[in-house]
């Protein structure tokens, strides 16, 4: 199993816009087939931050849509909308994965 995450710090007033945001990237995941994040936001910690979440089952699946959403003029578009909300230079990604039994 793989989760990809997605960490932003949004711009004070506008975390309604990465709501929107995020509801628009889930509904065009589904028209797609691909897998649709789930929002968190921090309880403790800095102020304004977002993370968005998507699991997969293999890391070929996590390669399959990053190509196809890549190469998809719909979903880039939309993901680069985010910079109306997105403090520039404060976002980062991770891949996480399952560890196995360990020798």
């Amino acid at each position: 199993m793989y989760k990809h995450r997605m960490r932003f710090r949004v711009e004070y007033g506008k975390a309604r816009q990465l709501v929107e945001w995020t509801d628009a990237m889930n509904a065009l995941a589904a028209d797609k087939g691909w897998a649709k994040g789930t929002m968190w936001n921090l309880t403790f910690g800095p102020i304004n931050i977002f993370e968005l979440e998507w699991n997969y089952e293999s890391l070929a699946t996590f390669e399959r849509e990053q190509k196809a959403q890549y190469g998809d003029e719909s979903f880039m578009n939309l993901f680069r909308s985010a910079n109306e909300f997105v403090v520039e230079g404060e976002s980062e990604t991770e891949l996480l994965e399952t560890i196995g039994a360990l020798a």
